[in-house]
């Protein structure tokens, strides 16, 4: 995933990064665990709050989201054989009753 992609997805998806960070922690905890459970048990705290911090940022997330009115609709050029059709940009604008 190149850098602007992976910016635009983080700026979507605001909660992906403590997600991640959870997921890592399960991963150091499994290792950890056998040899140091006090630390694992501190480890495991930070991944359950990193967890909870990214699932609320999502769900408001995606509550702005479904606030926000529908964007612009752009069609895409479309190969029908030897005749190529080239839709123009459709702008709808939606009036809520």
């Amino acid at each position: 995933m190149s850098a602007p992609k992976l910016s635009r997805y983080l700026l979507e998806n605001p909660g992906a990064d403590f997600i991640a960070a959870f997921i890592l922690a399960l991963i150091v905890i499994a290792f950890i665990y056998p040899f140091h459970r006090e630390i694992a048990e501190k480890v495991a705290n930070f991944a359950f709050f990193s967890l909870v911090a990214g699932v609320v940022l999502q769900v408001l997330a995606l509550r702005r989201k479904e606030a926000q009115p529908d964007e612009p609709v752009t069609a895409m050029a479309t190969d029908r054989g030897d005749t190529t059709r080239k839709v123009a940009r459709v702008e709808t604008s939606i009036v809520r009753i």
